[in-house]
C-alpha cells in the first residue's frame, strides 16, 4: 500500500494495494472507521477492509507512491518505472535490492486511470509524455474536468541520486552536479461523458501545446490544509525545495497555486522535513494555522522543531533538540484527544 492514504469526512481510509495471486492487480481499498472502546485490544489495521475497485495495469508492476481522490473519482498514475517480477521473486536468492529489480522504460508513456468511486470501474484512461512522480498534491472536479496537481521529474534518476553514497560524492562527480528540480505540474483530465473505451486517449493541451501547466519549479513533499481543501479547489500548498538549483531539499516553500507565487524559509546548514499544516482551532480561511517541520542542523548547528505562521510564513517559535536527530521526510500531526482541545487553544493563544 502507498504511504499516502486518503480519508473522507466519515473517517473511511482509502489506499491502493497491489495483489499478485492471480496475476498483477491494483486494488483500491477502504478501511471503515472503528470506534474505540476502553479496554479493547488493538484491532488489525485492515479489519473490515473493503476492496472497492480492482483493475489490471498496462505494465505487470510499476513503482507508485501516492494517488488522488476527488468526491467522485480516484486517479492512479502508472509511470514507466517498472518492476521485473521474476527478478523481484528471486531477489533474496540473488542478493538483489528491490531497486535493482526496477528499470526506467523511456519508450513508454505515463498513464492515468480514472476510477469512479460509486461503481469501482475504470471510466477513462489517458496517456501522456512520460514523467516520474512520488507525490500527488491535490485533485478536484470542475463541470468538465478533473484538475490534478503533481510533483514531477523528467525521469526516475532522482531515485538513484538519493542513495547515500551519491549524497556523499564529491561535487565534481557527474551524479552530484545537482538534483533535478521537481516541477509542480497541473494536468487536466476530461470527465467522461460516453461509455468507457479501452483505447488510450491523449490528454488535452493548454495554450502552449503542452498537456500540463507548470505552476512552480522546485517543490517536493507537498502538504495542504487537508480537511479544508482535499478534493476541492484550493490555493495553497506547502513543501520543501532547493534554496539554489541543484541543492538537496533545504528550504520550506509555500506556493500560491493561483497566483503562482511563493514564500520561503531557509537557514544555512539546515535541512527541514516535510511541512505539516495544523489548522488553528475554528479556522475559517485555508492558510489560518501553523506549519511544523523538524529541521536537522549540520556543521555544528543544533537540530530543532520549527513552527511557522501558515499565512505569513514567518517563524513563530522553535524548540531546540540537544541530541543528534536523524533527517526525516514525512510527518503527521494528531491532537492527543478531544479533551486536550482546550489545552491546544490555550497554547495557540499564548503563541
Amino acid at each position: 500500500m502507498t504511504p499516502h492514504p486518503h480519508e473522507d469526512e466519515e473517517g473511511n481510509v482509502y489506499n491502493v494495494a497491489v495483489s499478485l495471486k492471480k496475476g498483477t492487480r491494483y486494488n483500491i481499498t477502504q478501511v471503515p472507521p472503528r470506534p474505540s472502546t476502553p479496554g479493547d485490544s488493538a484491532p488489525h489495521p485492515l479489519q473490515g477492509v473493503n476492496v472497492m475497485s480492482t483493475f489490471v495495469p498496462k505494465n505487470r508492476l510499476c513503482y507508485y507512491h501516492s494517488f488522488a481522490m476527488t468526491p467522485n473519482y480516484f486517479v492512479f498514475i502508472e509511470n514507466p518505472f517498472v518492476v521485473n517480477v521474476w527478478a523481484l521473486l528471486t531477489m533474496k536468492i540473488k542478493g538483489r535490492s528491490f531497486h535493482e529489480c526496477m528499470k526506467w522504460d523511456n519508450k513508454q508513456p505515463s498513464r492515468f486511470y480514472v476510477i469512479e468511486r460509486k461503481t469501482g470501474k475504470v471510466v477513462a484512461q489517458y496517456k501522456t509524455e512520460n514523467f516520474f512522480s512520488f507525490h500527488h498534491v491535490n485533485a478536484y472536479e470542475t463541470e468538465t474536468d478533473i484538475i490534478m496537481d503533481v510533483c514531477c521529474y523528467p525521469d526516475a534518476r532522482i531515485v538513484y541520486q538519493y542513495y547515500l553514497h551519491h549524497l556523499r560524492t564529491k561535487p565534481e562527480n557527474e551524479v552530484s552536479k545537482g538534483f533535478p528540480d521537481p516541477a509542480l505540474r497541473r494536468y487536466r483530465l476530461p470527465i467522461p461523458t460516453t461509455p468507457f473505451s479501452k483505447s488510450w486517449q491523449r490528454l488535452p493541451s493548454y495554450s502552449d501545446g503542452r498537456d500540463y501547466k507548470v505552476l512552480y519549479y522546485g517543490v517536493e513533499l507537498p502538504q495542504i490544509n487537508y480537511s479544508f481543501s482535499n478534493g476541492k479547489p484550493y490555493r495553497y500548498m506547502y513543501g520543501v525545495g532547493p534554496h539554489r538549483r541543484g541543492d538537496f531539499l533545504n528550504q520550506l516553500v509555500k506556493v500560491d497555486v493561483l497566483g503562482k507565487e511563493a514564500k520561503t524559509w531557509h537557514e544555512p546548514h539546515c535541512y527541514p522535513s516535510e511541512p505539516v499544516f495544523v489548522a488553528a482551532p475554528g479556522a475559517e480561511t485555508e492558510d489560518d494555522g501553523v506549519i511544523i517541520s523538524s529541521v536537522v542542523g549540520v556543521r555544528g548547528k543544533r537540530s530543532f522543531l520549527l513552527i511557522l505562521d501558515g499565512s505569513t510564513f514567518k517563524e513563530i517559535a522553535r524548540a531546540t533538540v540537544l541530541c543528534p536527530m536523524a533527517h526525516s521526510l514525512h510527518g503527521m500531526f494528531r491532537p492527543r484527544s478531544p479533551a486536550s482541545l482546550g489545552q491546544i487553544r490555550k497554547a495557540w493563544a499564548e503563541i
